[in-house]
């Protein structure tokens, strides 16, 4: 599957049917169930429940297979329905069922030509394994939304069997989640938490939320680590780190195969640990002036994407950065020209493998190695 930015496209078929035509499709569709009916006649009855899950599994079967013979093969409808002797109203009818029942989804790359450009740049500039860049909307959560449906078809196309999956907290992160289309049968995934819970209102980006709605989607076993992101002081931290949960989670994220994070802004207005007050304008001051450029898993990193010296970084409960790094496949999602110098941070400090971003940010990265 590819990597490229994908949006929705909806197909247009050539017949309109109206009520009795579709009635009749209806009957034609529910008769290719008879051979699994007198399967099962013919075997010790099972009831109703069975009878009806071979019937809809020969329906499922036979909207494949006309699928595949439109959108695969390239047959006309009515080579279809000349193929398998029924109407070309019906292969209408069941090509719209197949989108329905998202058997079909059509996508197609919609990266500009700019785009392509800073992809490429930014690739070979940092040994990515793969970049996407969106284009960018006036709007900044319609280039969230974006990003996210990127991030998430890129998340879709590395998933494998038996994976454990990492991820942050983050509104670009939670975009990816709630976009994400769920696997139709368990992989044996694991989702699970690498920094501790936010603490803030807005609920619908809360750690916890994020990591139930990921889990649910991929079926999932879901690992939360039960304490904040960051505490009041150093103490407190080290008795949280060795309750018996907290180990056992955060022992599970240093074995991810697969890390979503995104990346903070280092200011007044972005910055959550000052917004929640557990910084203090002057401590934020400080930190900007001993060269804060952005944050990552709850720590700050400077512009060549070293960690800051920070006293901080003793107070917050999640994965070390020095751990992240060993992960073998790490995604970075974030959204507008202000998140370039934390991507720039985190890409300088070798925490990306892939990058999923938007041509303003991708712009005013190019922009910052430029000058710097």
């Amino acid at each position: 599957m590819s990597n490229d930015k994908y949006v929705k496209l909806s197909v247009s078929y050539d017949t309109k049917m109206g009520d009795a035509d579709a009635a009749i499709a209806e009957r034609r569709l529910d008769a290719v169930c008879d051979t699994a009916q007198s399967k099962v006649s013919n075997r010790q009855w099972r009831g109703p429940v069975a009878v009806k899950r071979d019937m809809d599994s020969t329906k499922r079967d036979l909207l494949i297979r006309i699928a595949k013979m439109y959108f695969l093969d390239g047959l006309t409808q009515q080579q279809i329905a000349d193929a398998l002797q029924i109407s070309r109203s019906n292969v209408s009818k069941y090509l719209q069922r197949s989108r329905d029942e998202k058997i079909v989804e059509i996508r197609i790359n919609d990266t500009s030509s700019n785009g392509l450009r800073h992809q490429d740049v930014l690739r070979d500039t940092f040994s990515l394994r793969d970049v996407i860049v969106v284009g960018s909307e006036p709007e900044l959560e319609a280039t969230k939304r974006k990003v996210g449906d990127a991030g998430a078809g890129l998340l879709r196309s590395l998933l494998e069997p038996g994976m454990r999956i990492g991820i942050t907290i983050g509104t670009t992160v939670y975009s990816v989640v709630t976009q994400i289309e769920p696997v139709a049968q368990s992989m044996d995934l694991e989702v699970v938490e690498l920094i501790g819970g936010s603490g803030r209102i807005d609920l619908d980006i809360e750690g916890d939320e994020i990591a139930f709605t990921l889990a649910r989607k991929l079926r999932a076993a879901r690992h939360v680590i039960q304490a904040p992101a960051i505490v009041k002081d150093p103490g407190l931290k080290r008795m949280l780190d060795v309750e018996p949960e907290v180990q056992r989670v955060l022992a599970r994220a240093e074995q991810v195969d697969l890390a979503l994070f995104g990346v903070g802004v280092v200011s007044y207005d972005e910055t959550q640990y000052y917004k929640n007050g557990h910084l203090t304008r002057d401590e934020l001051s400080a930190m900007i002036e001993d060269g804060a450029a952005g944050m990552l898993c709850g720590r700050l990193l400077k512009e060549d994407g070293s960690v800051l010296d920070a006293e901080i970084h003793e107070r917050v409960i999640g994965l070390e950065l020095q751990a992240l790094r060993r992960v073998r496949g790490r995604i970075c999602v974030a959204a507008g020209h202000h998140k370039a110098r934390p991507i720039l941070s985190a890409l300088r400090g070798g925490y990306v493998d892939y990058l999923v971003t938007d041509e303003d940010a991708a712009l005013h990265i190019q922009s910052l190695l430029k000058y710097s």
